[in-house]
This record gives C-alpha cells, structure tokens and sequence, in this order.
C-alpha cells in the first residue's frame, strides 16, 4: 500500500500546468476546465497525476488512465487489479494505490465550524464523544474522515447509511464485513484516515510525497513508514 501526497504552495504558472495536463486524457482534461476555483482545479487534476505515477511505478503504461471507469454507485476503477482512491482539501492532495485489495482515503483541512451543524452526521455516541472531547475540532475531523476512508472503500458513496457503520475502536464493521483504518501523518492542521480490508496492507504501508511540476524525483523510490500509529 502506497500513499502518495502532494502540497500545493503555489499555483503552477501556466504553462507548467499545461505540461502536466497534457499526460491526462482529454475527457480528465475537459473537466478540469470545469472548476472555478483555481485551488480546487489543481486538487483535482493533482491527485490524477499522483494516480498516474503511482501506476508508471507499478509498470503500467502512460496512458493507464484511460482505463478508470465508475462503478454503478460512482465510484472511479481501474480495469486492472489495482486499487485507488483520491482526497484532496485546501492545500494537500493524497492518493492512496493497493495492488489487489481495495483502500479508502480522506483528508481534510482541520478549520473552524459549528460542529452541532453536524449532529445529525453522527451516531449519538460517536457526537457525544466528539461533544465532550478536550479539542471538539479536532475529535470531530478525526472522526469524519476516519469514517469517510471507510466509505470510499465500501465504494457505495450517499447509498450506504452512515449508521450502518458499527466502530471496534479503529476497526469499522458493516454487516459482516470488517474494515481497518488508521490515520496518516500528512501535515499539521490536517486529519487524514486510510481504510482497507486486510491490516497487513495498514502495516506496510509507504508514504511518498511528490513534488508536482518538478520531473526530477519521478524515479525515486517509495520511503517505507512501517505500522502507523493506530486511531483510538
């Protein structure tokens, strides 16, 4: 398992987002144009380039990308056995790559919010915990996106019922089926969670940043994190 992370700084100038642009397909490009917000326009096309080098490292070829197609519920695939999936807030983007074995990611910008907005979100346990916490916000992203990392490998999206998800501490149980999840130290200020199926794919888990618009370290190699601290 491989997550790869990106930070956006700057806005690339023009030109060098062309570059970068030009390794997507057209339909990937299309949409880009779509996004009024110059950050969220980067957050999108980035984290397909993260995919995009993750899969030139697993030896796939340039134009893999072509080969993502949606589930029945929306959910992004890859006719390969390679699994993906994308996150990205403010100024980071993540993507997490399994071979074989499908994974979950979330990030998001740990920022000011009423957090009784939300109530509804949550299970009654899951709010009081979150309630009576010493730090509300930051209690209230751990849990968001730990259960977000947690949908997104389910794949079913708005269609699975949040309160169908049952919690063994950081293990998520829906139906039968168990789910593992851990955080993942991106940046401060940031709550990231990843979920998969097997805890040997949390265990070995590596973390690569890249550095977007810079050809340079393409081929460097992954650095390995071993077993991330666990969510309680």
């Amino acid at each position: 398992m491989v997550v790869y992370y990106t930070h956006i700084t700057n806005l690339l100038p023009t030109e060098l987002e062309n570059v970068e642009l030009m390794r997507l397909p057209s339909v990937m490009r299309e949409k880009t144009k779509r996004y009024i917000n110059l950050k969220d326009r980067q957050g999108y096309w980035m984290g397909k380039i993260l995919l995009l080098e993750g899969l030139i490292n697993l030896d796939f070829p340039p134009d893999s990308l072509n080969w993502i197609h949606n589930s029945e519920f929306g959910k992004p695939y890859l006719d390969a056995d390679v699994h993906f999936s994308i996150s990205h807030s403010e100024d980071y983007v993540v993507c997490a790559i399994s071979v074989k074995n499908p994974v979950g990611i979330d990030i998001e910008k740990i920022r000011s919010l009423v957090i009784e907005d939300y109530r509804s979100s949550f299970t009654e346990e899951e709010y009081k915990q979150v309630f009576e916490s010493k730090n509300r916000l930051d209690s209230f992203f751990n849990f968001w996106t730990r259960r977000e990392s947690v949908i997104k490998l389910d794949g079913r999206g708005f269609f699975l019922d949040p309160s169908a998800i049952i919690w063994d501490g950081s293990t998520a149980i829906i139906a039968t089926k168990k789910m593992f999840t851990t955080p993942v130290a991106i940046a401060a200020g940031y709550s990231c969670h990843l979920a998969a199926e097997n805890q040997a794919d949390l265990d070995n888990l590596q973390l690569v940043q890249r550095f977007i618009g810079n050809r340079s370290i393409e081929n460097d190699p992954p650095t390995s994190l071993g077993c991330p601290t666990r969510a309680r």
